[in-house]
């Protein structure tokens, strides 16, 4: 049994990729790579101004966008850091 919400990922993906292919007016992306591929490639990037724990941004990366986030709480940044910066590097490495 797959995911449901793997699922709504797969679907949002699909619906930010035909968005930005009838905005430069082309074809959706049918391949799930491309579809996967088009929103960090053709959309632009979020800014949350008052990102706060962090939220946004990080749904916004989770769909494969390119985040920033800033708050005037040094501590806030510091959660900020710790969720949108430093996963994505390591990322596909071994566990263990």
């Amino acid at each position: 049994m797959s995911d449901p919400k793997s699922g709504i990922l797969e679907a949002t993906q699909r619906e930010i990729g035909r968005c930005l292919a009838w905005d430069r007016g082309e074809e959706p992306p049918t391949d799930p790579q491309a579809i996967r591929e088009s929103p960090a490639k053709y959309a632009p990037p979020v800014y949350d101004p008052f990102a706060g724990g962090g939220a946004i941004p990080l749904e916004v990366q989770r769909l494969g966008l390119k985040a920033y986030a800033s708050d005037s709480n040094p501590v806030a940044v510091l959660i900020n850091k710790a969720l949108i910066e430093i996963p994505p590097r390591f990322s596909g490495q071994a566990t263990g």
